[in-house]
């Protein structure tokens, strides 16, 4: 069955000013979120070559997905992806709070901003949140999603900003519906 690295093999040759950014692009954009940055140095803003080079020293263990490596090194081939840099990494993980959030700004060749969300993952805290969802609102990571948004809003204020995301879809929901609350209240 066909995947993402296989769509980057076939259309991986077409800038984003040939073919502008699709819902496809968009999966790759959200699946790179868990990709292993805490496993390597990151700097302020580092482009892709520099961290595939990174990723690629790491053994296979401390990957979070089967296919990490395979997409690394298609990414890196690929004229539309390869020129990606990053910057605006957050990482918070509260054990009290039940709390994990993962996000990182995406700068594409375009010069279009790209915002990744990375989701619950397999670990307890991941567990408790995930249940946490199905009765409250307002969680630790939704809030924390409001503040990133609005920050790399602020950071970066001319740009065009897209939002991809690997969070629940009602998580995610939650975190626009908070941004246009606050907008709209101001």
């Amino acid at each position: 069955m066909s995947n993402i690295v296989d769509y980057i093999k076939w259309r991986g040759d077409l800038s984003f000013k040939a073919s502008p950014i699709n819902e496809i692009d968009s999966l790759i954009m959200a699946r790179i979120s868990y990709l292993p940055y805490e496993k390597v140095k990151f700097k302020d803003m580092v482009g892709f070559e520099d961290l595939a080079e990174e990723f690629l020293k790491l053994e296979e263990e401390k990957f979070h997905q089967i296919d990490d490596i395979d997409l690394i090194k298609e990414l890196e081939k690929s004229e539309r992806f390869k020129e990606m840099k990053f910057s605006d990494m957050r990482v918070k993980k509260k054990e009290k709070e039940e709390m994990q959030f993962f996000a990182i700004t995406v700068w594409l060749p375009n010069r279009e901003l790209f915002v990744s969300f990375r989701g619950t993952d397999a670990t307890l805290v991941g567990w408790k949140e995930d249940f946490n969802m199905s009765f409250m609102s307002n969680l630790p990571s939704q809030k924390e999603g409001v503040d990133y948004l609005e920050t790399i809003s602020k950071k970066y204020p001319l740009k065009k900003i897209r939002v991809g995301r690997t969070f629940k879809r009602w998580k995610c929901s939650s975190i626009f519906w908070n941004i246009c609350k606050s907008k709209n209240s101001k």
